[in-house]
Order: C-alpha cells, then structure tokens, then sequence
C-alpha cells in the first residue's frame, strides 16, 4: 500500500504548456483514457517557462528512483538531480538508435564499473550482478522475467525516508502528547506505506555533528513530517529546508497551535489528543494522501493555477 495507490493516481505527468500539441494523432486516444482513469495526475507549467531544466526540476521531487533509458544531456541533468539528492538512479542499455550511444547506455557501462556510484545495494558486492542480469543491449527477454529482474533488484535498495520534524525537549508541556502522535499515529503509516522513518536522536549518526547529520539526512529524504507543536525555531529551520529543496513537505501541529503562517497556502494537519489512535491515523492517513502531491512550495510560480 502507498499513497499512490490511496489516491488511485500513481503517475504524475508533468507536461510543457503545449505539451498535446507533441502526442502524435495516434496516440491521443491512449493519452486521453490515460488522463480519463483517474490514475494520472497531470502538472502543467506556466507559458513562457518552457525551459528542460524548469520541466526536470519539477519531476524530479515526485520520483524516489530514476530509470534512465536512452536521452541526451536531458536525461543527465535529471540523473545528476536524483544523484544530488541520494536518490538511486538505475540506467538501462537498450540501444534506442543506430550510432553512438546515448547517455542512458553510457550511465549503464559506468554504473557496471561502480553500480555504488548510481545506488545503494544490499548487500553491496550483489550490486553489479543485479544489474547485469538487466542488460538488453544484445536481446530483449520475455517481459515477465525483465519484470522479476527489475524489482529484485529495486527489493534490495533501501526504502525511501521519511524525516520526522518534531519537539524533542521532553521538559516541554506538549512533549509526551507530541511523542505519542509520532509513535502510534506517523510511524506506523510511515511504515504501512514503504517509508523508513527518521528521527534526530534516535537512529544512529553517520556524521560527527549534529548539524551535519540533520541536513543530509534532509537533503536525501524523499518526505518531510513537520509537527509545529510548540513553534519551535529549529523545527521551522528544517521545515523551511526541506520546502527550499523541493522536499514532499507533510505539516502537523496538536489543535489549537497558531500557525505564523497561511495555512492555505501550506496545509496543515491539526490533530487531537483526544481522538483515539485509530481515528487519527485515518484521518492523517487521509489528509497525506490529498496532500503528498502538491507541487513543491518555492515552484509554485511555475505552474498553470
């Protein structure tokens, strides 16, 4: 279960002004049923910002793994957005044309020299030969056994993480109600939904200081849970990193916390200590899956209203 899958939309097309003009004539019809279903949310950006790197900015924040098949230095620039973030980036071999090979083909040699270098695979010395086994520069293989292939190999990559923004001071009056809205409300759907959770404090440093390790972990999260409970400055700090680098943003705050801040612009979750567990992680679960995809905060202005 994710919350793809809840909202029933699991692909996000994010498309240049004149984006239908491109689709051939025969294609429009499979195009239309697509965006009938239901099942893909279409993102469209303002006219006069018709610009590659402005439509790859934009896709990159929706996308926890990279499949680069094919392209030009297109496809390198996103590569290089996934790779900024620790984001894995798989490339596929498939020869797309006669010639010399395109950058898809020419990530996959490197990647079968260093697969470290594009993911994260356990255990690492299985990284190469997983790969291998998705070469298709020589045949293509019987799509059911590609397709075994392809999320064996994505079965061994870590989850994506989800950072949790939270008050720590356990002196503060809200602390244990906020400790239990974390503990028995977001984690558990953290984890019902494929994410691994991360908290300052509890999981183990790679970094000798504190601020190090909290702005990398940040900055490769592909989701952020901000609880605003007790307006506490360094939770706004991380909240405000994580709108600034395109990070999913999810913010919470126990009811009646006063927000310095529009809470139509940035939504917020208000929950209650007196509502039972069950009911919270309903409604919560309810309010991310409206909400995981709303476009990055500081692209806004890039986008069709």
């Amino acid at each position: 279960m994710d919350f793809q899958k809840a909202l029933e939309m699991p692909v996000v097309a994010v498309g240049l002004p004149r984006w239908r003009e491109q689709i051939p004539n025969n294609r429009r019809n499979i195009c239309d049923l697509a965006l009938n279903s239901k099942r893909v949310q279409l993102i469209q950006v303002r006219t006069g910002m018709s610009i590659g790197g402005i439509l790859r900015e934009l896709q990159m924040p929706y996308g926890d793994i990279l499949v680069a098949i094919g392209g030009g230095p297109g496809t390198r620039h996103l590569a290089d957005l996934y790779d900024s973030s620790n984001k894995p980036v798989i490339p596929l071999d498939i020869q797309l044309r006669e010639g010399s090979p395109m950058v898809g083909e020419e990530m996959y040699q490197k990647a079968m020299a260093d697969p470290c270098k594009f993911f994260e695979y356990e255990p690492r010395q299985g990284a190469a030969a997983a790969l291998a086994a998705l070469t298709l520069k020589d045949c293509l293989p019987p799509v059911t056994e590609f397709e075994h292939r392809f999320f064996d190999l994505v079965s061994h990559l870590p989850r994506p993480r989800a950072f949790l923004v939270h008050l720590q001071n356990q002196d503060k009056r809200d602390y244990r109600n906020v400790q239990r809205f974390i503990d028995q409300v977001v984690k558990p759907i953290m984890e019902d939904t494929g994410y691994r959770s991360y908290e300052v404090g509890l999981n183990e440093m790679d970094k000798a200081f504190l601020n190090v390790e909290i702005f990398e972990k940040l900055r490769s999260s592909s989701l952020v849970v901000a609880d605003l409970t007790g307006l506490r400055p360094n939770c706004f700090m991380e909240m405000g990193y994580a709108f600034g680098r395109n990070i999913r943003t999810i913010v919470t705050a126990k009811k009646g916390t006063k927000l310095p801040f529009d809470t139509s612009a940035i939504p917020c979750y208000f929950w209650s200590g007196k509502i039972s567990m069950q009911n919270l992680r309903h409604s919560f679960k309810d309010f991310i899956s409206r909400n995981i995809n709303r476009a990055p905060l500081s692209l806004h202005t890039l986008l069709m209203d």
